[in-house]
C-alpha cells in the first residue's frame, strides 16, 4: 500500500513539474505578441535560450524527485527505483464520454450575470455625445454619473 501511495506521489510531482515547465515557456512566448513581425525570428531566437534554461530546471527537478522518491522507498523497505503511477480516477471514464452540445447558436451568456450596459446608451442618457470621429461631446461632471455596482 505505502508503495502504491508513493508511486502515485512521485507521478503528481512530476506532472506538476511538467505543468510549470509548460505554462512558463508558453509565458516567455507570450512577449513574440509584442515584437514586430520584422524582428519575431529574432526575438525567437534570443528567448530559445530562457526556453531551455526552464526546460532544463524541469528535468533537474524531475531527477530531484525521482531521487527522493528511491531514497524514501529504501527507508520504508520498498523496491527501487519507485516507478511513477497515476491515480486512476472512476469519473474520466464517464466524463470522456460527455459531449457538450449547444442549443442554439449566438453569443453564451455569463449564467445569471446581466449582459453589458450599453455604455453610449448611458452616456447619451447624462448629456454626452459620442461624435463620429470617437470623441465625447457635452461631457458631464462624473459625479453625475450613475455608480458602478461593482
Amino acid at each position: 500500500m505505502m508503495a502504491i501511495g508513493l508511486a502515485r506521489l512521485l507521478q503528481d510531482a512530476i506532472d506538476h513539474v511538467a505543468y510549470s515547465v509548460d505554462r512558463e515557456t508558453q509565458a516567455i512566448l507570450s512577449v513574440l505578441r509584442l515584437v514586430p513581425e520584422s524582428r519575431s525570428k529574432q526575438a525567437a531566437e534570443s528567448l530559445a535560450g530562457l526556453i531551455d534554461g526552464v526546460r532544463r530546471f524541469g528535468e533537474e527537478q524531475t531527477g530531484r524527485v525521482h531521487h527522493a522518491a528511491d531514497r524514501r522507498a529504501l527507508e520504508l523497505g520498498l523496491s527501487v527505483p519507485v516507478q511513477p503511477s497515476a491515480a486512476q480516477d472512476p469519473q474520466v471514464n464517464e466524463a470522456s464520454r460527455i459531449i457538450v452540445r449547444r442549443r442554439r447558436f449566438g453569443t453564451l451568456t455569463a449564467g445569471r450575470h446581466p449582459p453589458l450596459t450599453n455604455v453610449k446608451a448611458i452616456l447619451q442618457e447624462h448629456g454626452t455625445r459620442i461624435s463620429n470621429n470617437g470623441s465625447l461631446t457635452g461631457v458631464t461632471d462624473s459625479a453625475t454619473l450613475p455608480k458602478s455596482s461593482t
